[in-house]
């Protein structure tokens, strides 16, 4: 069985159509390709939203829970402080969001209500213009860089 020149619709280049072709038993072959859909669903299960949505709430929106699907998200506190709720960790393991004050002088908090954020179990707050990344490890959500 030859190995096909990509992986199938994938966002990770493990260079499998380099396998060598000398690769005769196709079980072999087809743990390969198993391994690399493993990796690739633990790696980037949640990079993707992050790279392909952008959410922008208007000032007056005091409450935004997140889903899964949001990657960026833009939060106007110009009338009043904000409230961005997180989904509980485990709904998206490898998940990660960008959380952004784009407006006011009120705040902003990041908060989940099943986990700490960055061992912050009130969660983490921001003023304007400022941002944090966060992602799930299945447990809680971290700030990371």
């Amino acid at each position: 069985m030859a190995a096909p020149p990509n992986s199938y619709n994938s966002v990770v280049n493990l260079r499998l159509g380099s396998v060598p072709q000398g690769i005769q038993d196709k079980y072999v072959y087809e743990d390969l390709l198993d391994v690399h859909n493993a990796i690739e669903q633990l790696a980037f299960q949640g990079t993707r939203n992050s790279e392909s949505s952008v959410i922008s709430f208007p000032a007056g929106t005091s409450t935004i829970e997140i889903l899964p699907e949001y990657g960026t998200i833009l939060v106007n506190a110009s009338l009043g402080d904000v409230t961005v709720i997180l989904y509980p960790p485990s709904a998206g393991i490898g998940n990660s969001h960008n959380v952004k004050q784009i407006a006011g002088t009120y705040t902003t908090v990041v908060k989940c209500l099943t986990a700490p954020v960055d061992d912050d179990v009130d969660g983490i707050s921001l003023d304007n213009l400022e941002a944090i990344p966060v992602i799930s490890d299945g447990v809680s959500w971290y700030i990371h860089n």
